[in-house]
């Protein structure tokens, strides 16, 4: 598991936007494509959610613990409400703000990823200096999760075996009844959060958890998939980003691509991996 060394406290004290990590110097090349929002000031419409105020309680380990409420759409803030599950070690030195840390996935819990150890997330330098958080995105563990299957259910559904030789109709057609099946069960149990699991609402989201840390602006560690999501926060919010090291680049426009995305997103990685 990569971790923040004491070379990188260095350099969030320094740097107001740190590119780190050797492969996310170049990253930000690709903030063009991303239109700031306008206006940078927060809408009325969402002055009750910015306004919040965590509550921080003990939850084993050191660890505080505190929920968030964000819009289930931001596009409709005065809608339905969701709820967003935070984790926090405080700095054990001279604090110099809060570092809001994300593992990667999609779909990875950082209350879990910080919540274990925060050795996990940083190193003894990064940790005396900040208070580390955790956060769960959208649709992930202690937030408003999406709700597919039971554990019994899900066992079958991961590592049941279906009929019929590998790669045949038989197999294909089975492989695609279970598929449905599994997407009708996400959408009778998750209900409405389910259109609204995207990269852009996580982002929205973080920069409220910007606000409610009391950080004009974010200081945030993203690994692997968590490099793609400050990407489009400093996109959407440029004026909002502190101290940001990244671990890795990943274009935004695979996924963009025809319907070979997921092989494109594979080689592009297995190239870099090789250049290592």
């Amino acid at each position: 598991m990569p971790r923040v060394t004491a070379a990188d406290v260095r350099i969030l004290r320094t740097l107001g936007v740190a590119l780190a990590a050797g492969l996310a110097l170049a990253l930000f090349v690709n903030l063009a494509l991303f239109p700031p929002a306008k206006p940078t000031s927060t809408p009325t419409s969402l002055a009750h959610y910015y306004e919040q105020k965590l509550i921080w309680q003990g939850c084993g380990g050191g660890m505080q613990c505190a929920k968030l409420s964000a819009p289930l759409d931001w596009g409709t803030p005065g809608g339905e409400s969701i709820s967003l599950a935070l984790i926090k070690h405080p700095a054990t030195g001279k604090k110099l703000g809060s570092l809001l840390v994300n593992p990667g996935g999609p779909g990875a819990s950082g209350v879990d990823f910080v919540g274990s150890s925060v050795d996990n997330a940083v190193d003894a330098a990064v940790a005396a200096s900040y208070d580390i958080v955790g956060f769960d995105p959208r649709g992930v563990g202690a937030s408003s999760a999406v709700d597919c299957y039971g554990d019994a259910a899900l066992d079958g559904y991961l590592y049941g075996i279906s009929t019929g030789a590998i790669g045949s109709d038989h197999w294909i057609d089975a492989q695609t009844k279970v598929a449905k099946a599994f997407i009708r069960a996400c959408e009778k149990n998750t209900g409405p959060l389910l259109a609204h699991i995207d990269t852009t609402s996580v982002a929205r989201d973080l920069d409220l958890e910007r606000a409610a840390l009391g950080e004009s602006k974010i200081n945030y560690l993203g690994y692997s998939y968590g490099t793609y999501l400050g990407t489009i926060y400093a996109g959407l919010f440029p004026n909002r980003v502190g101290r940001m090291v990244l671990d890795g680049a990943e274009d935004p426009w695979l996924d963009n691509g025809p319907a070979d995305t997921a092989h494109r997103i594979d080689t592009s990685q297995e190239v870099a991996f090789e250049k290592e």
